[in-house]
Parts: structure tokens; C-alpha cells; sequence
């Protein structure tokens, strides 16, 4: 299950384990909750014929998104670091961080 939320005037999307059947549709029904997301959290799949990777690659194109932070792993493992560069290759403006240490901390602003 994926979630959306909106509090204090941000929108956060979190993916979770997430898999569905059609990512198109079910992004088109979040395009009509907001036109954009300020941070999403998302599984850190790169390889390409992976189902997230499609799934990424189709929600990457959909919103504009402000901040991309992958999870499931520990902070500064490689799936992370592939993860990131994968990303900046394929979409250099996507804005990915990630946590090279446990406790890392980000801090987030509305510009």
C-alpha cells in the first residue's frame, strides 16, 4: 500500500511495497489529489526489466517532485548509492538523497 499525504503544507508520498497492476492509472487517479510532490520516498530499484524500475520510471514522469529519498536499506548501502546514480543518469534533474549514515539528517525548505 502507497500513501499520500498532505500536512503542513507538504506533500508526501510513500510508496511502501507498492506494486500495482496498471502505475499509470494509479498515478493518474494521485494527479487529481496534487499536481506535484515535495518529498517521496520510494524503493531504491534501478535495474532495468525490474517491476519498480518501471514503476519508478513512469511516477519520475508523472509529478514534479522536489525530493526523492530511497528506503528499505541501511543508510550508505550500495543498493542506495546504485540507486543514485542510476537516477542521475537517467533523469539528471530528479533530486536524490540519501542517508550516508545512520542519523543522517536532511533538512527540507519550501524554497
Amino acid at each position: 500500500m502507497a500513501w499520500l499525504v498532505k500536512v503542513d503544507g507538504l506533500v508526501i508520498y510513500h510508496n511502501g511495497d507498492c506494486q500495482p497492476g496498471d502505475p499509470s492509472s494509479e498515478y493518474d487517479f494521485l494527479k487529481k489529489k496534487t499536481a506535484e510532490i515535495d518529498l517521496a520516498f520510494v524503493f531504491p530499484v534501478s535495474k532495468e526489466g525490474e517491476k519498480y524500475t518501471l514503476q519508478n520510471r513512469i511516477f519520475f514522469k508523472t509529478f514534479p517532485i522536489r525530493a526523492v529519498f530511497p528506503m528499505h536499506a541501511t543508510a550508505g548501502e550500495a543498493m542506495y548509492l546504485e540507486f543514485q546514480k542510476a537516477m542521475g543518469e537517467r533523469l539528471p534533474a530528479l533530486p536524490v538523497h540519501i542517508p550516508l549514515k545512520m542519523g543522517h539528517r536532511f533538512t527540507f525548505g519550501r524554497k
